[in-house]
């Protein structure tokens, strides 16, 4: 069976919020791009096309402008889908490499509000099976080839990129590139330059579109000249601090809840379908999957379950539009249901499964208390979920209620743990994965080949803070929705990194004991099997017909990034119908995963550097030094 992926990566991330209670609920770089500040240019060449449902599409074709895809006779396409006005939504749509006509789609959505779908395409599927390599294609481009930076400090990085890179070579087959433009550049090795392997491209047999959400990346409702505010990070006229650049605007509270851009991408992923068969007439499978991570635990479920409701509709004829044929939903380190897994931050935090104690039982029982305490998280939830989240008053309670939970029970590792908020295992200030591909994104030679005339940036604040007010974050709708997907015999799959805290696998287990679907009890006491990929244990599997849980050993919030082949053989056999643990069973209504009652597998953590050794090793580094005059952040 040949796949195809639709990554439609809507509005990614938690943006980082102003307290660091707040990270992001998608693990992003605060990296700030060289190659952001300028005025691009509009396009030349960009095509248009009507579809019949009036809706134009614009686009140009990248692949044959040497971006990313140039593979000989291998489509791409990239630009704006214009529902109205006030709506223009960019895409990127990779073509399959073989036999694209048979290939399903799949929607990736990349976490929660306001931060954009090219954090998933750089950071998550498309530096998955760049193993444990930091290096890619951007991060080269930046700080290698960057002319501001002298031939000392080009030769430090070189010299680490190669270091990263062998690795990735030796490993990696069917490479997803992008050559660097290196004329300039003799003596770095051209076989090298990798942009991105992605996951769902290893033998390259599926499609993928990205379709990012107004205001976000290159997205917009209408553009502005002006800035980035350096506090807030929000865009500002000219007329505040000059025009730095050419920006997305939008009104950031006409999309604040999940149901409401359930709504939104529902239309957006019709008017691209309707689109299709004049962008590409290779593509004909209906078959429709949705992956997703982070705050994708509420965009899955509420995504999934809007659009096979309407998807009903067309089919009875109460409506028009495209008919899909719905197949899987996958959520990877979601945020399902705060009620369930906020009581498990504080046990993540002193007892999970590395050893690792990262505050003290002062600390322990402050998060406890002010998860149960009277008015405590808990409390506060069940106020919000008692009305009907819809007017200004109720948003006002179930926002002060997220605030609670957020700042007290989950926020109180961010205050004394020192530990990074995606993986356990590093330090607090955690630069895995690096976020450099917005150097990439930024130069002239890329926006003029994908069609834009925007600077680049991969956050929104005006849409987390949006989402933030209606208290979207706690909302009760997502277990609901995910239970009526798993009763209409949709294959869900869970997936948790299992060193990853703030959406930490001891809070996905809860969730996934706490679905209430027809086969509640039976998936409960099936029992933990190991998770096999050649040979190899990479996690545990419990399963239960068309439900599984998996715990992915070694890895943080994306686990693509960690686990790539792992990741990548869990997505098969999940899409293929076969049972997750080794996938030699063709799953049926009863299958159940045998093994033992609690996954109990455990591994040890290398202690973080105290401030004195830190201190030592910069000083006597010079390729640091180097590093440091140049402004390149550190590898």
């Amino acid at each position: 069976m040949l796949f195809s992926l639709a990554a439609f990566l809507a509005s990614c991330a938690f943006a980082q919020g102003a307290k660091n209670t707040r990270p992001n609920l998608q693990a992003r770089s605060n990296y700030s791009p060289k190659h952001a500040r300028q005025l691009p240019a509009n396009a030349p060449g960009v095509k248009t096309l009507v579809t019949p449902q009036n809706i134009t599409i614009r686009y140009k074709e990248p692949g044959k402008e040497g971006v990313c895809e140039t593979t000989p006779g291998v489509n791409s396409y990239s630009g704006y889908i214009d529902l109205d006005e006030n709506t223009h939504t960019f895409f990127w749509f990779f073509e399959a490499r073989h036999n694209p006509e048979k290939a399903p789609t799949t929607l990736w959505l990349n976490g929660g509000p306001g931060s954009d779908s090219m954090i998933g395409l750089f950071e998550g599927i498309s530096t998955s099976v760049l193993l444990v390599s930091v290096f890619d294609w951007s991060r080269t481009w930046s700080l290698f080839c960057n002319p501001e930076f002298n031939n000392s400090t080009k030769s430090v990085l070189m010299e680490r990129s190669l270091e990263y890179a062998v690795s990735v070579t030796a490993t990696v087959n069917n490479l997803f590139l992008c050559p660097l433009p290196l004329n300039s550049y003799p003596e770095w090795p051209r076989g090298i330059f990798i942009l991105s392997a992605p996951l769902f491209l290893p033998s390259p047999r599926e499609n993928i579109v990205l379709i990012c959400r107004s205001g976000v990346g290159f997205s917009y409702s209408q553009e502005e000249a002006g800035s980035l505010n350096p506090y807030t990070g929000v865009v500002e006229p000219a007329s505040f601090a000059g025009a730095a650049g050419r920006y997305p605007v939008i009104n950031a509270t006409a999309l604040d809840t999940t149901n409401l851009a359930a709504v939104a991408a529902w239309h957006v992923l019709q008017g691209f379908l309707g689109g299709l068969p004049q962008l590409d007439p290779n593509i004909k499978s209906k078959e429709f999957n949705l992956w997703t991570e982070s705050y994708g635990g509420h965009y899955g479920p509420a995504f999934f379950e809007y659009f096979y409701e309407q998807n009903s509709l067309i089919a009875n004829g109460t409506t028009k539009g495209i008919q899909l044929n719905f197949n899987t939903l996958g959520i990877i380190n979601g945020i399902i249901d705060e009620a369930i897994q906020a009581g498990y931050y504080p046990e993540f935090a002193t007892k999970n499964t590395y050893g690792i104690v990262a505050y003290n039982d002062t600390v322990y029982k402050y998060a406890k208390f002010a998860n149960e305490m009277i008015g405590g998280c808990l409390d506060q939830i069940s106020q919000c979920r008692a009305t009907n989240q819809s007017s200004l008053a109720d948003f006002a309670i179930c926002a002060e209620a997220a605030n609670m939970c957020r700042d007290n029970v989950e926020g109180s590792y961010y205050n004394y743990g020192n530990r990074g908020t995606y993986d356990i295992r590093h330090p607090q200030q955690d630069p895995t994965p690096p976020g450099y591909f917005a150097d990439y994104l930024n130069l002239a030679s890329t926006a003029s080949a994908l069609g834009v005339n925007l600077n680049y940036s991969s956050s929104n604040n005006d849409v987390y803070y949006a989402f933030q007010q209606t208290g979207d974050f706690i909302f009760p709708d997502f277990k609901i929705d995910l239970e009526k997907i798993l009763n209409n015999s949709v294959r869900v799959a869970l997936i948790y990194g299992d060193a990853d805290y703030i959406c930490n696998w001891f809070g996905g287990q809860a969730i996934s004991l706490n679905i209430n679907y027809q086969h509640k009890k039976e998936f409960a006491a099936a029992g933990y099997s190991p998770f096999l990929v050649n040979g190899t244990e990479y996690g545990e599997v419990r399963q239960y017909g068309n439900f599984s849980f998996l715990r992915m050993y070694e890895s943080g919030h994306e686990v693509p990034y960690y686990q790539p082949l792992a990741s990548l053989e869990m997505f098969k056999r999940t899409l293929h119908g076969r049972n997750v643990a080794d996938g030699k069973t063709k799953l049926t209504g009863n299958y159940s995963s045998p093994g033992i009652a609690n996954a109990t597998h455990t591994e040890s953590f290398v202690p973080l550097p105290t401030s004195t050794s830190a201190s030592a090793s910069g000083s006597s580094s010079s390729a640091t030094a180097a590093a440091k005059n140049a402004h390149i952040p550190e590898w």
